[in-house]
């Protein structure tokens, strides 16, 4: 698909529980499956960040969750970045298994701090 300004972009769409996010990326390299991985890690993002801002928690983390997981391992292939994100995506899961209110917010920064990384790798 190609923008306005003639430049191609990735665009992937996501829905959970009537909340739907979009999330698009500019292509870096040749590599569209990352591309389309990191798209739909920001839809899901999106999903969770609408799903918030009506205060419905347990679609906030499972959106920021299957963002997570739809991004996959392979995310910072080639970045020159620390990633810490591990030891926090096991906080934010036991936070959750524990009913924790903060849960679906540490679960998406989670999923930010990735995005970034995934973008840094790109680049």
């Amino acid at each position: 698909m190609a923008d306005g300004d003639g430049a191609r972009t990735v665009r992937e769409d996501r829905e959970l529980g009537g909340f739907a996010g979009t999330g698009e990326v500019t292509p870096a390299s040749g590599d569209t499956a990352t591309d389309r991985r990191v798209a739909a890690a920001k839809a899901w993002l999106a999903v969770a960040r609408a799903a918030m801002a009506v205060g419905a928690r347990p679609q906030g983390f499972e959106a920021a969750r299957r963002g997570v997981e739809e991004l996959g391992d392979g995310y910072a292939v080639g970045a020159d970045v620390e990633d810490d994100t591990s030891l926090k995506l096991l906080a934010a899961e036991q936070a959750n298994d524990e009913g924790a209110e903060h849960a679906p917010t540490a679960m998406m920064r989670v999923l930010e701090d990735r995005i970034g990384v995934a973008e840094a790798a790109r680049r």
